[in-house]
């Protein structure tokens, strides 16, 4: 999927909600202050990937909070 047709799927989920505090971090786990009250997560990065340095933040937050990471290549 294209990053815009990601935009527009998201955009269409969080209707009015979409840029303001009331997101959920079940939908956008990027914004959880708390990554402890979160399940456990698989983020798989590749060279390619859109949004390659989001998913690299969010996976840095969970080894900041000690919480289990394990990276490979």
């Amino acid at each position: 999927m294209s990053e815009s047709g990601i935009v527009t799927h998201g955009l269409a989920y969080l209707e009015t909600k979409a840029g303001t505090a009331d997101v959920s971090p079940y939908v956008v786990p990027a914004r959880a202050t708390h990554l402890s009250n979160l399940p456990m997560a698989y983020i798989d990065v590749g060279s390619g990937e859109s949004f390659q340095d989001e998913d690299i933040a969010y996976a840095t937050g969970f080894a900041i909070r000690q919480r289990t990471v394990a990276r490979r290549h």
